[in-house]
C-alpha cells in the first residue's frame, strides 16, 4: 500500500471517529433502538419460516429434506449471531424503561439461542433416527415444538409488554402488525394395497379452523381412508 492511500484511509478513520464523538454527545433516539428489535426479530422470523416450510413435509407423512433441514438451520445460526452482533452496537436511550426493555430483548433472544442450538438439533436427530416410523417421528418432533412455542410465547409477551412500557416512556405510539389469517391444510390418504396415497384431488384449504377439524373428522369415518392437517388438535 502506497503512502498516498494510507494517509486517505487514515482520514477516513478520523472523519468516522469525530463524527462518532459528535453523535454521542446527542441521547440516542428511542425510535431507532425499537426499530432495531423490531427489525432483528423479523430476521428471526423469517429464517424461522424457511425453516418451519421445510419441516412441514412431516406433517403431511412425507420424508423431510434432512440436508436442507440442516442447511435452514444453519442460516438461523447464522442470522442469530449477526443478530446479536448488530444488537450490542445499536444505541440505548438512558431511562429504565429502555434498560428494562434491552433486558426483555436479551432474554428473548437467549430464548431463541436455546431453540436453535438445541431444541432444533433434536428435531434432527429424531428425523435421521432410522428406528422409528413416520408416524413416531411426526410425534416426537411435535412434542419438541409445543415445548419450544410454550417457552417462546412466553418471553414474547415479556418482550411486548416491555416494549409497550418502553413506548410509553418515550411518548411514541407503537404501530401494530395485524398477523395474516391462518391458512389450514387438510390432506387425504387412501388405503391402496396395505399403502397410503395420497388423494390430491381431496386437499381441502381453509381459514376456518373448525372446518379443517371437521373434515379431518369426516375422512376418518370411513375404513381405508385417513386424513392429516397442520391444524392444531
Amino acid at each position: 500500500m502506497n503512502l498516498q492511500c494510507s494517509l486517505a484511509c487514515l482520514s477516513l478513520l478520523t472523519g468516522f471517529a469525530c463524527l462518532s464523538q459528535a453523535q454521542q454527545q446527542q441521547a440516542p433516539d428511542p425510535l431507532v433502538y425499537n426499530d432495531a428489535v423490531v427489525k432483528a426479530n423479523a430476521r428471526l422470523h423469517e429464517g424461522g419460516v424457511e425453516y418451519g416450510n421445510v419441516l412441514a413435509a412431516l406433517y403431511r407423512e412425507e420424508s423431510v429434506d434432512t440436508r436442507e433441514l440442516a442447511r435452514q438451520l444453519d442460516s438461523l445460526r447464522k442470522t442469530l449471531a449477526s443478530v446479536l452482533a448488530e444488537m450490542e452496537k445499536t444505541p440505548l436511550p438512558d431511562s429504565d424503561a429502555a434498560r428494562a426493555y434491552q433486558t426483555a430483548h436479551r432474554k428473548f433472544l437467549d430464548g431463541q439461542k436455546v431453540l436453535i442450538n438445541s431444541d432444533l438439533p433434536l428435531v434432527a436427530k429424531v428425523l435421521e433416527d432410522a428406528t422409528l416410523t413416520l408416524a413416531a417421528k411426526k410425534q416426537k418432533v411435535e412434542g419438541i415444538v409445543d415445548s419450544m412455542a410454550a417457552r417462546d410465547n412466553q418471553t414474547h409477551q415479556v418482550l411486548l409488554e416491555a416494549q409497550q412500557a418502553y413506548a410509553d416512556a418515550h411518548d411514541f405510539t407503537i404501530e401494530k402488525i395485524e398477523k395474516e389469517e391462518q391458512e389450514y391444510t387438510v390432506w387425504v390418504y387412501r388405503q391402496v394395497n396395505g399403502e397410503w396415497v395420497k388423494q390430491e384431488g381431496r386437499t381441502l384449504v381453509t381459514k376456518s379452523l373448525e372446518k379443517a377439524r371437521e373434515y379431518v373428522a369426516s375422512v376418518k369415518k370411513y375404513p381405508g381412508w385417513t386424513a392429516t392437517s397442520n391444524a392444531p388438535e
